[in-house]
């Protein structure tokens, strides 16, 4: 069951350099190269080209995917075989959206530990883009994110669909506002409005400018910011519009605060997934928690039949 030498020539692969892979490993340069060595004169192949430019060969892409498989292979091996030694126990790496996570993890962790006291939850708090980085490389076990395309390498199921909305301060409507008018209208309405703007990696900010766009509003934008806590303090003190999920807003902005807003629904949702990465073998607690995840939307959706998708 040794495969160190398959896992050091794909370090080898992932760095496209011998000594920058023995730096990462804490190896030694000529310790790595003495075992690259060893492989091409057991294969009687050469696997890739030395400097001054690292390439594989064909034999190399080939040996690449062996070494993945079998990797892969002994990686459910052991998780297996931990979880029938004592699958309660260890670690789960959890990747979250900051903002999504306060609303969540409060809720499911405790959950979990109730069947679950010795597994030590470790939160990887992200952009979507980079928990799904993450989930790849993995140093997350499951994911809560928005993927936008597939996924290879991940299974990916739907969890639940969140609203996005424009919350504006009281204080900012026009005097001639109308609560009952179509949305399009009340947007235009707003043409003159300061705007709190989220920053476009993320899916508010994205989505906001989507909306503003489609309106045929050039925005005059008063804060830029990525902190959702910062952008809904400044939103509540009167100091522009924001868009962001109910479900979110509603962890920060007291019932005090909320009343001071108008809340307009946009019809527009948005996808979360969770998301493990496809193996021979997935860990028990990855799966408990992702039934877990489902279980407490379901209860959710009961009592809150209008907060989700």
């Amino acid at each position: 069951m040794n495969l160190l030498p398959m896992q050091y020539y794909l370090a080898v692969v992932k760095a496209r350099s011998i000594s920058r892979a023995a730096a990462s490993l804490h190896v030694t340069q000529q310790t790595l190269s003495a075992h690259m060595a060893a492989i091409e004169r057991e294969l009687g192949c050469r696997l890739f080209e030395r400097p001054p430019r690292f390439a594989l060969t064909d034999a190399g892409r080939r040996f690449q995917q062996y070494a993945e498989r079998f990797c892969a292979l002994d990686a459910a091996m052991h998780d297996e075989f931990r979880d029938l030694a004592d699958g309660r126990r260890g670690t789960l790496a959890i990747g979250i959206a900051p903002s999504r996570g306060r609303y969540w993890m409060p809720r499911l962790i405790p959950l979990f530990h109730r069947t679950h006291p010795d597994i030590e939850i470790h939160l990887i708090e992200a952009t979507n883009a980079a928990l799904a980085a993450r989930l790849k490389e993995g140093d997350a076990d499951i994911i809560i994110a928005q993927l936008e395309q597939p996924q290879p390498g991940l299974h990916v199921e739907a969890f639940y669909e969140e609203e996005i909305v424009l919350l504006v301060p009281l204080s900012l409507l026009p005097a001639d506002w109308n609560d009952a008018a179509p949305i399009a209208e009340r947007l235009y309405q707003l043409r003159s409005c300061p705007f709190i703007r989220n920053s476009p990696e993320n899916i508010y900010g994205r989505l906001g400018t989507s909306v503003l766009e489609t309106a045929g509003i050039v925005p005059h934008t008063s804060v830029t910011a990525k902190n959702i806590e910062t952008i809904l303090e400044l939103c509540a003190r009167g100091e522009g519009a924001c868009f962001v999920s109910p479900l979110i807003a509603k962890q920060y902005l007291s019932e005090g605060e909320w009343a001071s807003l108008a809340v307009l629904h946009l019809g527009i949702h948005f996808p979360l997934s969770l998301a493990w990465q496809e193996k021979p073998y997935v860990r028990q607690a990855i799966l408990q928690f992702a039934g877990l995840c489902q279980e407490e939307k379901s209860r959710k959706i009961r009592r809150f039949p209008h907060a989700y998708g």
